[in-house]
């Protein structure tokens, strides 16, 4: 089994966004599971929206189903449930979980053939503008 250790030292490169985009886009699998503390959609009036980057959802269409689990306190809850609603009106079959409680910090990224897992991302990376975005 490969294993990849990476470090963002450049803004305009998101190694993190380009690999999860690319490897859904590989036609590897056909379902995976997006695990975050924080999914940045429109969160306190910002214009970013994590569901608009570049070939996001042109990938995301692609899988079968999409799981999302998060987030960390209730103040992104809002943001959480309009990211979930912008794949959903965009085509993306998508089910999002939170903790009951929140406190969810894990960041992860699987990627699914069958039920199997395919590939896969650990790391500190969160769905935001300074960690997915450009």
């Amino acid at each position: 089994m490969a294993l990849a250790i990476t470090f963002r030292n450049c803004l305009s490169t998101n190694l993190f966004r380009d690999t999860v985009i690319a490897t859904i886009d590989s036609g590897a699998g056909n379902s995976a599971i997006l695990c975050s503390g924080f999914f940045q959609e429109n969160f306190k009036s910002s214009a970013y929206q994590a569901s608009k980057e570049p070939n996001f959802l042109t990938a995301l269409k692609k899988l079968d189903s999409l799981k999302t689990v998060g987030i960390h306190n209730n103040i992104w809850l809002p943001s959480y449930k309009k990211f979930r609603d912008n794949l959903k009106n965009s085509g993306v079959n998508i089910t999002a979980y939170y903790k009951k409680g929140f406190k969810w910090h894990a960041k992860i990224f699987i990627l699914l053939r069958d039920d199997s897992p395919v590939f896969g991302i650990i790391g500190s990376s969160n769905i935001t503008a300074n960690a997915f975005g450009a």
